[in-house]
C-alpha cells in the first residue's frame, strides 16, 4: 500500500462529512472550523450549534409558508375592530432600540424584568403588559420600543423619562385608539395589522402617535400558539364611538 493510498483512506471519514455539511448548506466557512476542530467535542458542537440554528430557521419558512398559503388561498383575515378610548395609566417601562428580528428576545427578557420590579417599587398590577412601538419601527425594521405593564398609580410625582434598558415609572399617555383582537400566533400577526390598517385608511381616520399592542394572553401564559391573545392598538381621530364592522 502506498503513502498517498493511506493518507486518501485517512481523509474518508472527513470526506464523508464535508459532503454532509455541504448538503444542509452550512456556510463554507464554518465548515472549515468544523472540520479543523482540535478534538471530537469541539467539532461536535459546532455542528450541534448550526443544526440549532438550522431547526429554527426551518420553523420559520414553514410558518411564512403556511401565512403564504393562506393570502394566495384569497381568504381574508377578519377581525372585528374597535374604537376606544384610553385615558393615561401609570406604568413600569423600559425601552430600547430593537431590531425586528430581536423583538421576540428582547420581550422575553424585558417583561420578566419588569414584573420583578413591582416588588421593589413597590406597585400592583392592574392590566396587562403592552408595548409602543415608534412610527417608524414597522417601516425601518427597527427602532425604539417601549415595554410597560400598568400599575395602581403611585403617591407622588410619576416620572416621563427613563434611561435605555433601565426600569422606570412612567405615565403611558392617553390615546384614542382602533382596536382588534389577534388571536394566535405572532408570526401571523401581520394579517391582523392589514385588517386593522385597511380599516383606518379606509375611513381616513389615522392620527399621529405610536402604535400600541397589549398582550392579554402571552407566551409567558401558555406553551399553545393557538390559545395566544394580543390587541393591536392604532391612534386615530374623530367622534365614532363603539364597535365597527
Amino acid at each position: 500500500m502506498t503513502g498517498y493510498r493511506r493518507y486518501a483512506l485517512e481523509q474518508v471519514p472527513s470526506a464523508h462529512l464535508a459532503r454532509r455539511l455541504r448538503e444542509i448548506r452550512m456556510p463554507l466557512e464554518q465548515m472549515r472550523a468544523v472540520l479543523a476542530a482540535p478534538d471530537t467535542p469541539t467539532r461536535d458542537a459546532g455542528i450541534a450549534a448550526y443544526l440549532d440554528r438550522l431547526q429554527r430557521d426551518l420553523t420559520e419558512t414553514a410558518a411564512a409558508v403556511a401565512t403564504l398559503r393562506t393570502l394566495l388561498s384569497h381568504t381574508e383575515r377578519t377581525a372585528a375592530v374597535s374604537h376606544r378610548d384610553l385615558v393615561a395609566q401609570s406604568a413600569v417601562a423600559l425601552f430600547a432600540e430593537v431590531e425586528r428580528e430581536q423583538i421576540g428576545a428582547w420581550c422575553a427578557q424585558t417583561y420578566p424584568r419588569l414584573m420583578q420590579s413591582l416588588d421593589r417599587l413597590p406597585a400592583v398590577p392592574i392590566g396587562p403588559g403592552g408595548a409602543l412601538y415608534g412610527p417608524g419601527w414597522f417601516e425601518d425594521g427597527g427602532g425604539r420600543v417601549t415595554a410597560f405593564v400598568p400599575i395602581q398609580a403611585p403617591t407622588g410625582t410619576v416620572p416621563t423619562r427613563g434611561v435605555p434598558d433601565r426600569v422606570h415609572l412612567t405615565t403611558v399617555p392617553a390615546a384614542r385608539l382602533a382596536v382588534a383582537l389577534h388571536a394566535g400566533s405572532y408570526a401571523e400577526l401581520d394579517l391582523t395589522y392589514g385588517v386593522l390598517g385597511r380599516h383606518v385608511l379606509d375611513r381616513g381616520i389615522g392620527a399621529e402617535g405610536p402604535i400600541r399592542e397589549y398582550y392579554l394572553v402571552s407566551t409567558g401564559d401558555t406553551d399553545d400558539e393557538d390559545a395566544i391573545r394580543t390587541e393591536v392598538c392604532w391612534p386615530i381621530t374623530g367622534p365614532e364611538q363603539g364597535s365597527t364592522p
